[in-house]
């Protein structure tokens, strides 16, 4: 009789204890990741930043391959849509020589003229994390305007505001790849008035560090964080 009330109290114990255990557990805050995949190329963190990492553009086959991009959307988004505001920049080419905001004023021949969009954008030398808001004294330019590559790494390209990168040179001083400068950030200005942080950083299919002549363009890599409705915040860490 002893030996069976002995099991009973150590059954007893036993539930207890699970008990105790399963309320433990239950009581642990569940992690929130730090980010969101939202494809194998694209990732939303939880500041709201969104990191594209060798993003293809919609036709490696065509060197002279356009890709129009949606902030929100994060991707790219039909080419038959180029004369609406479902885009807010475009690549040209596979090495992204020059960047275009949706923006009707552009130049004749493009196939966006004379939409109703007006993206601006222009640059800050500073880095991704310390440009907080947008500055006081920022000015975009009016008109016609394009990111582009510059043709040599020196300082006074470096601080222009509508390049993104240079072209990098062999030792035989014949062309290698295009490079982007580090601590560079372009601020977008979208069509609903929202500010875009935004840092380019490769177009080719590995780390920038390890670009060279033999590296394949069209894949593209840069990261950007969109403001809120009447928001200068740019905050991102």
């Amino acid at each position: 009789m002893n030996k069976i009330k002995s099991v009973l109290v150590l059954l007893t114990l036993s539930a207890g204890c699970l008990m105790a255990c399963k309320k433990d557990k239950a009581a642990e805050p569940i992690q929130e990741p730090d980010f969101v995949q939202v494809s194998p190329q694209i990732k939303k963190y939880k500041n709201g930043m969104v990191e594209v990492t060798r993003l293809p553009m919609p036709d490696l086959k065509d060197p002279s391959s356009r890709g129009f991009f949606n902030f929100d959307k994060m991707s790219f988004v039909d080419a038959g849509k180029v004369k609406t505001k479902e885009w807010d920049i475009v690549f040209e080419s596979l090495y992204a020589a020059t960047v275009f905001p949706n923006n009707g004023t552009t130049e004749e021949e493009f196939p966006w003229f004379g939409n109703d969009a007006k993206v601006q954008f222009s640059g800050i030398v500073k880095p991704f994390d310390e440009v907080t808001a947008l500055p006081d004294n920022f000015v975009f330019p009016g008109g016609k305007s394009n990111l582009s590559t510059a043709e040599f790494d020196n300082d006074e390209s470096r601080k222009n505001p509508i390049y993104w990168g240079f072209m990098a040179f062999d030792v035989d001083g014949g062309f290698s790849h295009f490079q982007a400068w580090k601590g560079k950030v372009f601020i977008w200005k979208l069509d609903d008035g929202r500010f875009v942080k935004f840092e380019m950083s490769n177009v080719y299919n590995n780390a920038p560090d390890a670009n060279n002549s033999k590296s394949v363009p069209g894949y593209l890599s840069f990261r950007y964080f969109v403001g809120k409705p009447g928001s200068r915040d740019l905050k991102t860490n």
